[in-house]
């Protein structure tokens, strides 16, 4: 009788890489990040541009309001401006830095208050339900079939003509999305055994309990 070979149990030869270990998110965001050199690249950028708006006043070589008759139309370079100039005199890189600022200013506020106000619509319709939900349901078709220009020019006219203002109309188009997301969520996870095993003891725990008297009849 031939002896047979050993042969190699998978896992166990000592070749065999040592198991992964189970990071974090923040873990597993910063080792997407090194080993993602154009996701580096873009967020290097994004850096770059949200530092610029911040420290405008130090890095503006030019005040971006100045006009000048004499330095109009000017080429890249022309005396000490590096993008040159506006029609007005104005240079252009001073400008574009300081309008970094409303720019941004205008997308963070926006997300914020419509994704905090969507959200928490979402929240209550899901988890209540009946005429909450039904009414936010109709608020959101309403502003969906509501155009972002002509909601933006409404609420321009109403408030004025300020980064408020437009802060205010892109966040209400912003609502209907994060309210339907928030509320599918809460559908969901409303449902699930947990939540059920939760409703139960609470149910469990307001049940009058027998007193000692009628036990003992």
């Amino acid at each position: 009788m031939s002896q047979t070979a050993a042969l190699p149990i998978a896992g166990l030869d000592d070749d065999t890489p040592p198991a992964l270990r189970v990071r974090g998110y923040w873990s597993t965001v910063g080792y997407r990040l090194r080993h993602d050199p154009v996701t580096l690249c873009f967020g290097a950028i994004v850096l770059l541009i949200v530092l610029s708006a911040i420290f405008a006043p130090l890095l503006a070589p030019f005040d971006p309001y100045k006009e000048s008759v004499v330095l109009r139309l000017k080429p890249f370079g022309y005396r000490g401006h590096p993008l040159g100039t506006d029609e007005l005199g104005r240079d252009l890189l001073s400008r574009l830095i300081y309008g970094a600022r409303p720019a941004l200013y205008v997308g963070v506020a926006a997300v914020g208050l419509g994704g905090t106000i969507g959200i928490v619509l979402g929240l209550l319709a899901g988890y209540t339900g009946g005429k909450l939900d039904a009414v936010t349901g109709r608020m959101c078709d309403a502003l969906f079939g509501i155009p972002i220009i002509v909601l933006a020019v409404a609420v321009v006219a109403a408030i004025g003509r300020s980064p408020n203002s437009v802060a205010v109309a892109v966040a209400l188009g912003m609502i209907p999305s994060f309210a339907r997301l928030a509320r599918a969520s809460t559908l969901r996870e409303r449902n699930l055994e947990y939540i059920e095993a939760c409703r139960s003891r609470r149910t469990w725990r307001r049940r009058p309990r027998c007193s000692s008297s009628f036990i003992s009849r």
